[in-house]
This record gives structure tokens, C-alpha cells and sequence, in this order.
């Protein structure tokens, strides 16, 4: 997100993404939100409340003002990178959650410096309230279309590796309406749940067909 040089972004809200890659994807192809462009001049940006799984999880690059709160951010390399503009520039972290599978918890970098999460949380004037998450277990996100009422999208997030998860409840559902449930991966095949909702969570399986054949150069 960001301008080409003499374009510079400001007042972006990037709010409520769920970002995923395998990790066993080559870098350039995992990465998750980055924030800045080319122009070094970028004014102010608000990240919050996004589910981001990635090797490259999250770029903040020349924004004069950037606050990052209610994060969950799970990467097995750098958690967060900052480059700051040239001059003063503000940061906040507030109330974000880390989880990488090593021992030496996460890693950022800031300004070409690599730090720890110790040096991280002695940044007492930047950093509120973030906080290491040792095991990770399955989420799911439930959102309703604005645009298309009894219509959503639901995120799940299978770290528990299982074969089901409960969608509970679905908040653009009404009890007695009819629901068919769809893999985004492969719409134009059979739905993977249907039935009358009675109020009660979903049961959806994860046994599915493959994932439809992208046609191009992708």
C-alpha cells in the first residue's frame, strides 16, 4: 500500500485482514501487509486487528505516524520491519500477538537493526501490551457483506490440523434461513455445507475436492 515517488499515502486504515501462506512457499511469494511504496514521505496509517500468517508478515516503510494494535502475527522470520523516514517519526504497537515455533521468540528490525523480543519490549514509549503466544490454535473468522445481506465470508485458520471446525454463529445468518457453504478455493464445485440454520454453530468438514486450476500466468 503506498504512492510511486511524489505520491505519498496518508490517513490508510488497513483493519480486519486475514493473510495466509505456506510456509514452505520461497519468500518473495509469502508475504503478508506492506505498508509504503516508493515515496518516503507517507503521512499517517492505522493497522489493526488483522490475522497475518507469513515469512514476510509485515512491512511498515516511511510513514510519519503508524499505529499497529490487536495483531496476530505468526512468522517463522522477521515479525515485524520499519523504516522510519528521514526526521522524527511515531510508532505505536498496542496489544499485538506474536508466535513464531522457536525458541527466541520473535525478531524485528527497525532501521536496518535486527532486535529481539526483549530489546522489543523495553521500548516502553512505542510498545503496549504486545505479547508472545507460545501455542497456537485454530481461528475462525466470520464476516458479513456489507454490500449483500445473508451473505459472508468465513476464515478458518487450521493449526490444530483437524478435520472440522464450527462456525459460531454465523453473524449473517437469521434463524430458519437456508445457508450453502463454499470453498474459495473452488466455487463452481458442490458446497461443502448446507442446510436450515437453527441457531446453532455450523459443522464444516475439510475434506474437499482440489482447489480449481488457475488459468494464465499466475
Amino acid at each position: 500500500i503506498g504512492g510511486v515517488e511524489g505520491v505519498p499515502a496518508d490517513r490508510v486504515i488497513v483493519r480486519s485482514n486475514y493473510v495466509f501462506n505456506f510456509p514452505e512457499a520461497p519468500t518473495s511469494k509469502n508475504r503478508g501487509i506492506r505498508l509504503g511504496y516508493e515515496d518516503r514521505f507517507n503521512g499517517k496509517s492505522l493497522i489493526e486487528d488483522n490475522y497475518i500468517v507469513s515469512k514476510v508478515p509485515l512491512r511498515i516503510l516511511w510513514w510519519n505516524e503508524v499505529h499497529v494494535r490487536g495483531n496476530t502475527i505468526d512468522s517463522t522470520s522477521r515479525s515485524v520491519e520499519i523504516e522510519s523516514p528521514k526526521g522524527a517519526a511515531k510508532a505505536t504497537f498496542t496489544g499485538n500477538k506474536y508466535h513464531t515455533g522457536g525458541r527466541s521468540g520473535p525478531s524485528f528490525e527497525i532501521d536496518g537493526y535486527r532486535i529481539g523480543w526483549p530489546e522489543w519490549i523495553r521500548h516502553a514509549a512505542m510498545v503496549q501490551g504486545d505479547e508472545v503466544v507460545e501455542r497456537r490454535s485454530s481461528a475462525v473468522f466470520t464476516v458479513a457483506n456489507k454490500y449483500q445481506p445473508g451473505r459472508g465470508t468465513v476464515t478458518i485458520f487450521n493449526h490444530d490440523g483437524v478435520d472440522r471446525a464450527a462456525i459460531d454463529p454465523p453473524v449473517f445468518l437469521q434463524k430458519g434461513d437456508g445457508y450453502e457453504v463454499y470453498d474459495a478455493q473452488n466455487l463452481f464445485a458442490p458446497a461443502i455445507a448446507s442446510g436450515v440454520f437453527d441457531g446453532h454453530p455450523i459443522d464444516v468438514h475439510f475434506t474437499r475436492a482440489e482447489p480449481a486450476q488457475p488459468v494464465g500466468n499466475v
